[in-house]
């Protein structure tokens, strides 16, 4: 299936070592706007749309989930998992489970929030089996034994408007938060009850929108809409000198290099060892830039 995919508005991209492929509408794919990627347990590839639902890559066929199979929404904005293995899809109205064997549950709606369908734009889980949601209307929290928790501006995040959510791999219990503000970062502990401890990270409210963020060689880099990409090493965040890099779409890593997806630039390979920069761009062959 690959080696690293990324997301873009003409399809999934996926680099096979050599040279970037692309798959898209003509490979079946439902749509080609891509939102969200993830590969599960059983190594199937989840891939989230935001007009063609959900589409999953098992070994040898593409599956699509839509509003016609049982899908609440089919505009997929964030693609995860429970500790129990299932996927969960993030829409415009909604999270929904998608069981092990393909079949969809009920969409899930958080008991405080009951009335309300939220958007839901990140779907992250920590190590322990703690899955933290990210919506248009603060964060969510779902523990191990089912118990949901919602946090917002209330309890010290930037922003209501949670964009991306990145778990510490130097400490699981340390949560980065991604909002249309800046970002925020949360310690938690959970034993019968969920503690949490908010504050915002210094100085990235100047970032803006947070789009994308991942944890690599003991630094989280930080893709945003429309100031670049930035580092942060526990003390500062500094320049990745890519801040002039314009919508920022997605960051994924495959040890070696950080992989970037924007809208209009192409895409952009990062060794981080050696700091230098590889643009694949339509002139490359990309069949397009965004």
């Amino acid at each position: 299936l690959g080696r690293i995919w990324l997301g873009t508005q003409e399809g999934a991209h996926v680099w096979d070592g050599e040279k970037m492929l692309l798959l898209g509408r003509e490979n079946g794919l439902s749509h080609e706007r891509i939102r969200d990627i993830i590969r599960d347990k059983q190594g199937n590839l989840w891939i989230a749309t935001y007009f063609g639902g959900v589409n999953r890559i098992p070994p040898f066929d593409l599956i699509e989930y839509r509003t016609e199979h049982g899908l609440s929404n089919e505009q997929v904005l964030a693609i995860g998992s429970d500790p129990d293995g299932n996927l969960l899809a993030g829409t415009l109205e909604g999270l929904q489970v998608i069981g092990m064997t393909g079949n969809l549950g009920a969409p899930l709606r958080p008991d405080s929030l009951r009335n309300r369908d939220l958007q839901i734009n990140a779907i992250e889980k920590a190590p322990d089996g703690t899955v933290f949601i990210g919506t248009d209307f603060g964060l969510l929290v779902r523990t191990m034994d089912g118990w949901e928790y919602s946090f917002d501006e209330f309890d010290d995040l930037p922003s209501d408007f949670i964009t991306s959510i990145c778990v510490s791999e130097e400490d699981p219990s340390r949560v980065y938060i991604g909002t249309d503000k800046g970002i925020g970062i949360i310690d938690y502990t959970y034993d019968r009850t969920l503690d949490i401890d908010c504050k915002t990270l210094k100085g990235s409210e100047e970032l803006g929108t947070v789009s994308s963020m991942v944890f690599s060689n003991h630094t989280l880099f930080i893709g945003c809409r429309h100031g670049g990409l930035w580092e942060y090493d526990g003390k500062e965040i500094r320049s990745s000198n890519l801040e002039a890099l314009y919508m920022i779409v997605s960051l994924e890593d495959d040890g070696a290099f950080l992989w970037i997806a924007t809208d209009g630039s192409g895409i952009f390979r990062l060794d981080k060892q050696k700091r230098s920069i590889l643009q694949i761009s339509s002139a490359d062959g990309l069949v397009s830039d965004h």
